[in-house]
């Protein structure tokens, strides 16, 4: 299987209409932005399972576009999708994946389950924090760590039954447990990363290499880079000797290679 190259220019989906309300205000340089402004103003009934037809748009374009990212890393492999909830996700992975297996702690009653078309299995009542995953090439873990008891424990159940995890986490400074009571763990970046490859290291792995990707504050576009002020962070840690993702060499600016060009000619080199 080959690796995967990200196409910086078709990463996820188009930017998605500012939520009303969802933030204080919008900022276009949000990196600007100080402290006590870049916390979220979040109701407190929010419905934190993002469903088709329940979900909001903008909502629904978030979550979707980490999914349609992912479907470009993970074409003919066996994928685990953990916090699968209605299994939207799954679906979407199932369209380029060798086989996906959604596991979730949340139990659907008759009424929340939804037929998808294609061939999948659904392990519904699963804890992440306690039980083992199968074997796996890769697992998605999108906006799942921040509710988890034993996050650590979890990565390291992960990391045992895949070589590659591509996952995604809040900026807690936008979706912290102060505005969303189902979030138990508030990392910043730096943490994230330290746990990841922790988790990689205790279940007998090599140190994983992380990939970061990020969205914006009112987007669903997924922009390549470690951006700590960001309102998602995605990082794909691999510790497979055949990482799913590359990232393409940025070629110098034109500008850069004639100034090159003329610096050779004068030294009198071709």
């Amino acid at each position: 299987m080959g690796r995967a190259w990200i196409s910086w220019g078709r990463v996820g989906a188009l930017q998605a209409a500012n939520q009303p309300g969802r933030f204080l205000e919008h900022k276009t340089n949000y990196q600007q932005l100080g402290e006590s402004e870049r916390v979220v103003s979040e109701p407190d009934d929010v419905d934190e399972r993002a469903r088709p037809r329940v979900a909001s748009a903008a909502v629904m374009s978030e979550h979707a576009a980490r999914y349609a990212f992912a479907l470009g890393l993970v074409g003919n492999r066996h994928v685990l999708d953990l916090g699968c909830g209605a299994g939207y996700g799954t679906e979407m992975l199932s369209w380029t994946a060798a086989s996906v297996r959604g596991f979730d702690l949340w139990i659907p009653d008759s009424t929340e389950q939804i037929a998808w078309p294609h061939g999948r299995e659904f392990f519904y009542g699963h804890d992440l924090c306690a039980s083992r995953l199968p074997e796996a090439d890769a697992a998605i873990m999108f906006e799942v760590l921040e509710h988890l008891s034993d996050a650590a424990g979890a990565l390291e159940h992960v990391f045992h039954s895949v070589q590659s995890l591509i996952c995604s986490f809040p900026n807690p400074d936008y979706h912290g447990s102060t505005s969303n009571q189902y979030h138990v763990n508030d990392w910043p970046l730096p943490r994230l990363e330290r746990e990841l490859r922790s988790a990689a290291r205790r279940s007998g792995r090599t140190d994983p290499t992380l990939t970061h990707l990020h969205q914006r504050p009112g987007e669903a576009l997924i922009r390549p880079g470690r951006n700590a002020y960001a309102a998602y962070w995605l990082v794909v840690a691999d510790t497979s000797a055949h990482p799913i993702i590359k990232t393409p060499e940025r070629k110098p600016p034109l500008w850069r290679l004639r100034q090159r060009v003329r610096l050779r000619s004068r030294l009198g080199l071709r």
